[in-house]
């Protein structure tokens, strides 16, 4: 009885958060910020927007090193994004912690010449959120709940499975630049690792990845089986 209960729950919650998707006229957009943040003329007012349900390697947080794949990422949306006219679809929560905007954009496919064959189509318009994971510019960002959770976790699943970008190879090697300027070694297409000898989670891309052993390295393609494994996240990369 407790799990029919537990079942209808999640049904109904689902269903709140799928309803609750309402669409914005166009929006012009400014700047792209990186892969996953843009600038956006609003009703009239400037705001910076954060893309909802993708995560797209860092590049513009002075905290964290440039991440591998971030640059490419965000050349990706500056050329699909910066002056084009979008629509802003928003979830339950209209804005974060930061006072950004959080939207899925929506992008319009007359503004759009040779679309790769990756985007994802819906209507007239490209979703642009789920066009980001789908070409493996981005991991599906499921830290808190939003009504696309289950279609960004599938395209993620299929773009690793055909090895689009950052996902290209489990274990080839990039590059990325330190604080200080010095390079240090990342593996690219392993989403998450933790050591054997910590209770603490990574991205890939983190200054503590780094420094894990072979033999102590574990490996997890998404958040959910790293916690699931008993791990937490680490604090750095917040992955």
């Amino acid at each position: 009885m407790r799990k029919k209960i537990s079942i209808l729950l999640v049904s109904v919650l689902f269903s709140l958060l799928t309803s609750s998707v309402s669409h914005s006229e166009l929006s012009k957009v400014i700047r792209v910020v990186d892969g996953d943040t843009i600038v956006v003329d609003y009703l009239g007012k400037k705001e910076k927007v954060r893309l909802i349900g993708v995560d797209t390697p860092e590049t513009v947080d002075p905290r964290r090193p440039v991440q591998a794949y971030g640059k490419e990422a965000s050349d990706f949306s500056k050329k699909m994004l910066t002056g084009k006219k979008v629509r802003l679809a928003f979830d339950w929560n209209k804005r974060d912690k930061f006072g950004r905007v959080l939207a899925y954009i929506n992008l319009p496919s007359d503004q759009v010449k040779d679309a790769p064959g990756c985007m994802v189509k819906s209507g007239n318009e490209f979703d642009f959120n789920a066009s980001l994971i789908s070409c493996g510019y981005g991991h599906a960002y499921t830290r808190f709940p939003f009504a696309k959770m289950e279609e960004h976790r599938e395209l993620e699943r299929k773009a690793r499975t055909s090895k689009r970008g950052l996902w290209a190879s489990e274990e080839s090697s990039g590059k990325l630049s330190g604080p200080a300027g010095q390079k240090q070694e990342t593996l690219v297409g392993i989403g998450f690792v933790a050591s054997r000898d910590s209770n603490k989670f990574h991205r890939t891309t983190c200054q503590w990845a780094q420094k894990i052993s072979s033999k102590n390295k574990v490996r997890f393609f998404t958040r959910e089986e790293a916690v699931k494994a008993g791990y937490k996240p680490c604090g750095i990369c917040k992955p």
